[in-house]
């Protein structure tokens, strides 16, 4: 049996949203939340939060000890090497990448990418290669052999600080799987993640609505919540995106 573990990357010094991590959503740490809907997946065997070595981290470390979750502690600017040190410390045969700044991801998703890549031979696969589902409903999953491989090639900067854009440069050499959403959950430009203060009120918004009432909520409740709430949807309309530019200019 392949062990499959879930890594975040999590770390306070955000300079566009410091402290996004922690930021408190019905009345709980936004990667407390993040946490919560990752254990609602039956095929991730450990979660690991990949902070950094900085002392401003040191409370994310604290956070993982008093609930609970695997800590790794690495650099700051090589986010892929601390990634895969991560992943090699918990025996990992299969990484789900995951940003800390996406505390609606969907794990009933999640588990179906999982089983996708198991039964098959590709090297990496997720749901943005083309995006077709909301930004912060994010899956990118891919086998430590592609992991450690990367971490020895990659040189660039920005492959050092985006884990998987190496990947995504090089479709000759790694097969990749694109996953599309169905039509009722094809909102591309709806984003969901949190990047600055807009984002964080969408999401307070979101939860706030949903989770009090059923803590599993799917990511059709946050279609349907947000068809209700159509006025909602601009609140972060105008936020540029980092991730999503360095991706797009790499895959270009």
């Amino acid at each position: 049996m392949k062990r499959v573990n879930a890594i975040i990357e999590a770390r306070m010094g955000s300079t566009r949203l410091p402290g996004k991590t922690l930021l408190p959503i019905v009345g709980k740490p936004a990667i407390e939340l993040l946490i919560e809907r990752l254990r609602y997946s039956r095929k991730i065997n450990d979660i690991i939060v990949a902070t950094t070595i900085k002392s401003e981290d040191d409370v994310i470390e604290k956070f993982c000890h008093e609930n609970d979750t695997e800590c790794f502690r690495g650099s700051a600017e090589d986010v892929l090497n601390r990634v895969y040190s991560a992943a090699k410390k918990y025996i990992t045969d299969v990484v789900v990448d995951v940003t800390g700044d996406c505390p609606l991801l969907d794990p009933w998703l999640i588990d179906e990418c999982i089983d996708i890549l198991l039964k098959s031979d590709d090297d990496y696969l997720s749901n943005f290669i083309k995006q077709s589902y909301p930004p912060g409903i994010d899956v990118q999953i891919f086998t430590f052999r592609v992991l450690e491989e990367i971490n020895h090639l990659a040189e660039d900067e920005r492959f050092r600080e985006h884990v998987t854009l190496y990947i995504l440069k090089h479709p000759e050499k790694y097969k990749l799987h694109n996953i599309t959403a169905p039509p009722k959950l094809c909102y591309p430009d709806w984003h969901l993640e949190i990047d600055e203060d807009k984002d964080y009120e969408l999401i307070k918004k979101i939860y706030e609505s949903l989770y009090l009432k059923n803590p599993e909520f799917t990511t059709l409740d946050i279609i349907n919540l947000l068809k209700e709430n159509p006025h909602w949807i601009s609140i972060n309309k105008n936020v540029e995106r980092n991730w999503e530019k360095a991706r797009k200019e790499t895959i270009a």
